[in-house]
């Protein structure tokens, strides 16, 4: 039997690869050059007050009629799709948006009654309104 003291220095060195290997991973998704970039994620804000669900989604650049909002059950979804405003060939060195497809599907996190569902579109948020039902 061939015994080896322990090193806890070996221990560290190997999680320390470990670590380097996802940071590069992660690191590579975010380059403009990578070809598994991070899509488009539009971020949301999931708002109650005592009346209602309010959801506000960051939008900027985005027509209206580009957007499209359907109904399930308790959930919204969002979907549509952000275009890049330039030809991508001609990006040589940093991209720090984000474009193309997008789906958000919101749970309302209380009931509501979906029929009284209102959607705003304005300066690049859509704001999406709901009534809560009143718990008896």
């Amino acid at each position: 039997m061939n015994l080896r003291p322990w090193n806890p220095n070996s221990e560290w060195e190997s999680l320390q690869g470990e670590l380097n290997q996802l940071w590069e991973l992660f690191l590579s998704r975010l380059s403009s050059q990578s070809e598994e970039a991070i899509r488009f994620i539009p971020p949301t804000d999931v708002v109650e007050t005592s009346h209602s669900i309010r959801v506000f989604l960051s939008l900027p650049g985005m027509l209206e009629e580009d957007i499209d909002l359907s109904i399930a059950d308790d959930s919204v979804t969002v979907r549509g799709e952000r275009e890049t405003p330039y030809d991508h060939a001609s990006v040589s060195k940093q991209v720090e948006e984000r474009y193309g497809f997008f789906e958000r599907q919101i749970k309302m996190p209380t009931a509501v009654d979906m029929t009284t569902l209102k959607a705003q579109y304005d300066s690049g948020v859509l704001v999406i309104s709901v009534t809560k039902i009143a718990r008896s």
